[in-house]
């Protein structure tokens, strides 16, 4: 019987570990983890206590390690407290669960650090007796005897018992506002409602240890009394283990509902048609896939848009734990929500807005730019004008005070070649006021190159060759004043 214990112990302690690496070290599964792990632990240390004749074990477990059992209500309450409240963290109030152990740990620690082989052998022996409880010699733990260190586990075995009774009873219906499934929420209910019933089985096998210390006389009679209550309390443990497995819906922070609860997806070919029925069905099997509720995850949406608002996604540090302390929403609801509502990773989903903050960004400044260069080329544009109407009026003014001078001289141009323009004849005028190239070219606001070109077409224009000298020309058309 023992054996078959000690394999269920061992099998009890290594499920709990699989659910520390998986999931438990940043969730409320590591409080589930350690209690597992513990309570496992605990049985074995019960019979090894009871039934081992090893010398060599008992001198390493014998002392220290059983004060772990301190452990076991904690966690248990941490547990239940976290999947009611959906709250993970640890607060500071906290450590005063683990002030049994701190007490008993340092009535015990003087010993362990000085005691030698001899000494811890000699606690050996005194465990393998058959008057063990009662046997006079070392005293490992300083502050409490073998007899008052027990009868402490079973007070605060029962004094948690209570507390978990309790929050059932204040936090029972939370669990409905979020969880979307009856299903889930049922399988939720009779977890915790299996779980509180196997941890007051622990603390009534603790209660029944403890009053067979003292009333059995010899450790014969105290292993045929709690022999039973050892297998019991394995097998129950055991069960919690293999049910994680079997249902892994249970384990806290997991967004899937177990493959159980899900309704069939149904055919491809006919699911794809919208309107049609399959379609509905698939639509409606979604829904009811959901780990929350419509509400609470509008509820998300609507504190996840506000940070976008606040543009809070370009903070260096931006995490989804930062957010799921931002919004006091834990963090695998948000995980649940990015990853089968929006279907997008977060941190795709963060680097995506601030590339389209960049690309609004850079379009903004682009827009500020083509602005400025808009009303600088509109500067531009005013300036040159009011520049050219300056220089129009300059010319004009010239061009009337050269008709003053030579007052024979356009109609003379124009008679004798009536094939130019009156541009023609302007440029011709400034010609005849022996003007140079580049003043000309300046006044027409052209290249000095395109004076000879534009000189060469009025020279077609008015019939002369290549060999004909054109200044010549113009300033015989008229032999007035001088200008």
């Amino acid at each position: 019987m023992s054996s078959l214990v000690l394999y269920m112990t061992y099998t009890g302690m290594f499920l709990s570990l699989l659910i520390l690496i998986y999931d438990g070290y940043r969730g409320i599964n590591r409080y589930l983890a350690g209690f597992l792990f513990f309570s496992s632990f605990n049985i074995y240390l019960q019979v090894i206590f009871a039934y081992s004749k090893n010398e060599a074990l008992l001198t390493v477990f014998g002392i220290g390690f059983p004060t772990l059992y301190y452990l076991i209500g904690p966690f248990a309450y941490l547990y239940v407290r976290g999947m009611l409240l959906d709250r993970n963290q640890f607060h500071w109030r906290d450590i005063l669960h683990f002030l049994p152990l701190i007490i008993v740990s340092a009535g015990i620690l003087p010993f362990t650090l000085s005691a030698g082989i001899e000494e811890r052998r000699e606690v050996a022996r005194m465990i393998m007796s058959d008057d063990w409880i009662r046997a006079v010699g070392i005293r490992p733990n300083k502050l409490f005897s073998t007899l008052e260190n027990n009868l402490l586990k079973a007070v605060q075995a029962a004094i948690y018992a209570l507390l978990l009774w309790r929050l059932l009873y204040q936090h029972w219906g939370r669990l409905s506002g979020r969880l979307q499934g009856w299903e889930h929420r049922r399988l939720i209910r009779a977890w915790l409602l299996i779980f509180c019933s196997l941890f007051s089985l622990l603390v009534i096998t603790r209660i029944v240890y403890s009053w067979v210390l003292f009333h059995a006389p010899s450790k014969s009679e105290f292993l045929a009394l709690t022999g039973p209550f050892h297998v019991l309390a394995a097998i129950g443990f055991f069960g919690l283990n293999v049910a994680l497995i079997a249902f892994p819906g249970i384990l806290y922070g997991l967004p899937v509902m177990p493959a159980l609860f899900r309704k069939k997806r149904p055919v491809a070919d006919t699911a794809e048609i919208p309107g049609s029925e399959a379609a509905e069905s698939e639509a409606t099997g979604a829904r009811n896939a959901q780990y929350f509720s419509a509400d609470y995850l509008r509820e998300i949406e609507a504190a996840i848009e506000d940070c976008v608002q606040r543009a809070l996604y370009l903070e260096a540090d931006w995490t989804l734990s930062r957010l799921a302390l931002q919004l006091n929403i834990p963090e695998h609801h948000l995980s649940y929500y990015f990853n089968y509502v929006k279907q997008e990773k977060f941190i795709v989903w963060r680097n995506r807005l601030k590339i389209e903050f960049e690309n609004r960004q850079l379009q903004a400044q682009l827009a500020r730019l083509v602005q400025e260069q808009q009303q600088s080329r509109r500067e531009e544009i005013v300036a040159q004008f009011e520049k050219s109407k300056q220089e129009q009026a300059s010319i004009e003014m010239l061009m009337s005070h050269f008709s003053k001078v030579y007052p024979g001289f356009t109609s003379a141009l124009v008679t004798q070649y009536p094939k130019l323009s009156p541009a023609d004849v302007q440029f011709c005028s400034l010609i005849r006021m022996n003007l140079m190239t580049k003043e000309i070219s300046r006044l027409l606001h052209i290249e000095p190159r395109s004076i000879y070109v534009k000189k060469y077409r009025i020279m077609e224009k008015m019939g002369l060759g290549a060999g004909d000298d054109f200044e010549q020309i113009i300033f015989s058309l008229d032999q007035g004043a001088p200008l």
